[in-house]
């Protein structure tokens, strides 16, 4: 298994905030398809950032999930069973010739997707309760 982080474009911000990377607690929040195989994923983490970034606030009390929104290109296929119940479960990236592929496997779903880059775009942040 790879560091997802290792594997995203223009990936400084997040490999200072996270420099060990997001470890496996890490889920699928958005995924959106455009034109030309386009896709903008949203990957969820409840890795607590090593710095503080000023403006989400401060861990456990202004947020405790972070949000990795970034855009890529489908290079051969996507499968997807079950999205409805998606929740937080080990996520598999692996580098492959020139493509990335992710994989997601939980109780009742199933992702498998083949992208052949990802761009970091922006972090959002929210609070999950209990």
């Amino acid at each position: 298994m790879s560091n997802l982080i290792e594997l995203i474009q223009r990936n400084e911000f997040l490999k200072n905030i996270f420099p060990d990377g997001v470890g496996d607690s890490i889920f699928f929040g958005q995924m959106a398809f455009d034109v030309g195989g386009k896709v903008s994923i949203g990957i969820h983490t409840k890795h607590p950032p090593k710095i503080e970034v000023k403006k989400w606030g401060v861990w456990g009390v202004d947020y405790n999930v972070v949000v990795i929104n970034l855009v890529g290109k489908v290079a051969e296929y996507c499968l997807m069973k079950n999205y409805q119940k998606f929740d937080y479960a080990k996520t598999i990236f692996e580098q492959s010739g020139d493509s990335i592929f992710i994989s997601q496997l939980g109780n009742g779903f199933d992702l498998q997707l083949v992208v052949e880059y990802l761009i970091f775009q922006n972090c959002t942040t929210y609070i999950e309760s209990a």
